[in-house]
């Protein structure tokens, strides 16, 4: 009876033993989380959480898994934005007051590496003490794609009936952002200063500059029309001096009727134009 206790506990005390190995939380600090490769299965395609529940039996055998520890890491980014709306000095000369239409925009974006992001970086070569270079090239990155998103959001806003507003502006990056930079999970965007030009204000100015321009363009088409019929009548009136110059310098005769006519004021045989000196030297 007392062997067989012995066995029972020697079982027991195994068994337990071999639960810690693969029992994973054992391994992980609060706010951390972990992706596993192994040589048998080699990479999971899950996460494991401190305090979550997970036995992972790859790990009973010696040096076939390897546990890659990830804190979960809030990052906080400052992004501002102060830019000019297209062709604003343009449109400003147009209007009374010297308008200004200068944007500007604080946000705060709060995100950390997400679960599915782990799962497709650490295959590929990130590891925990490489989080903070990530973290850091991550920023850049972001950082660069706000200020385009807010500079099309802006000139939309500025091209449409459309306008503006804090909420608006928020669920924009974060939609887009986050579908850009699928790896990251965005906590909160949030908006900490909103100046935006007056849209409809400058829409006014970018209209009377369009009408001006078409107005101009009208002008100068007239003039050009214009200055084409007086070249073609200037041309016409040279082309005649040529033709009446080779016909009285073939038909010298010609001369002396037209003298006779000057003198006598008539033209009996209506000589005069052009077209019936030409008709009656052929």
């Amino acid at each position: 009876m007392k062997k067989a206790f012995v066995i029972l506990l020697l079982l027991i005390i195994l068994a337990g033993t071999g639960f810690g190995f693969g029992y994973v939380p054992l391994r992980l600090e609060p706010g951390t989380q972990a992706v596993l490769f192994s040589k048998t299965s080699g990479w999971h395609d899950q996460t494991y959480q401190a305090g979550a529940f997970a036995w992972v039996w790859e790990l009973l055998l010696p040096t076939n898994a390897t546990i890659y520890v990830f804190e979960d890491e809030t990052r906080r980014l400052s992004v501002r934005s102060e830019s000019l709306l297209p062709s604003a000095d343009l449109y400003a000369a147009f209007l009374e007051g010297d308008p200004s239409f200068t944007d500007r925009i604080d946000l705060q974006i709060s995100y950390q590496v997400s679960t599915e992001g782990l799962l497709e970086l650490a295959p590929g070569g990130l590891r925990p003490d490489g989080l903070s270079d990530w973290y850091t090239d991550t920023d850049s990155r972001i950082e660069g794609l706000v200020l385009r998103i807010l500079r099309n959001t802006i000139e939309d806003a500025a091209s449409s009936s459309g306008s503006l507003t804090s909420a608006t502006v928020s669920d924009t990056v974060t939609d887009r952002l986050q579908d850009r930079i699928p790896e990251i999970e965005l906590i909160s965007v949030v908006v900490r200063e909103l100046a935006l030009s007056d849209i409809a204000l400058y829409r006014e100015g970018r209209d009377t500059y369009m009408a001006v321009q078409e107005a101009r363009r009208e002008s100068l088409i007239s003039a050009a029309r214009n200055l084409a019929q007086a070249q073609a009548a200037s041309d016409q009136r040279l082309g005649n001096l040529e033709r009446y110059g080779q016909l009285l310098s073939d038909y010298p005769i010609l001369l002396d009727y037209l003298e006779i006519a000057a003198q006598n004021d008539t033209d009996p045989l209506d000589l005069t134009d052009i077209s019936e000196l030409e008709a009656v030297t052929q």
